[in-house]
């Protein structure tokens, strides 16, 4: 009887993996990762991602952040990304903030994606900016098409 609530209270309190492979950040994070020439230089392609370990004290899930280690394994060596992803709302997309790597053979951990540094903006960031600049030019034309007339005394 001990033995199956100690198995039950561990399968509640270890939650499944897929709460961090189901989101959209998990995929970005792989195919940045496998873009990434030294990454792939180092491991070696294929690049594969390993089973999350959701007891580890690293990975979070938040409404509205998340941070997690993935165990990636290339054709001649492993290694672990570091991941930690954001959303502005819940109705807003995930978006991979910071990405670092650590080969398993060495001892520190190197950044090599970070969103704030990018020049091009994403999707929907592309949408908003449209949004913005389509929305200036209906106020410009407006002011524009507005007659100025001058009162005479």
């Amino acid at each position: 009887m001990a033995l199956v609530g100690y198995t039950t209270y561990k399968f509640m309190v270890k939650p499944n993996p897929s709460i961090f492979t189901e989101k959209s950040f998990y995929d970005e994070a792989l195919v940045l990762a496998r873009g990434y020439k030294p990454i792939t230089d180092k491991l070696v392609a294929p690049i594969q991602p390993l089973k999350i370990d959701t007891s580890n004290e690293f990975n979070k899930l938040t409404l509205l952040s998340a941070q997690f280690q993935l165990p990636i394994r290339g054709a001649q060596r492993s290694g672990t990304l570091f991941c930690y992803a954001t959303r502005n709302s819940l109705d807003d997309e995930w978006h991979v903030d910071k990405l670092e790597f650590k080969a398993n053979n060495q001892p520190n951990r190197f950044p090599f994606y970070d969103r704030t540094l990018r020049r091009v903006p994403t999707p929907t960031e592309q949408a908003l900016i449209d949004y913005k600049k389509e929305l200036q030019e209906k106020q410009a034309r407006n002011v524009a098409a507005i007659p100025t007339t001058s009162a005479s005394v």
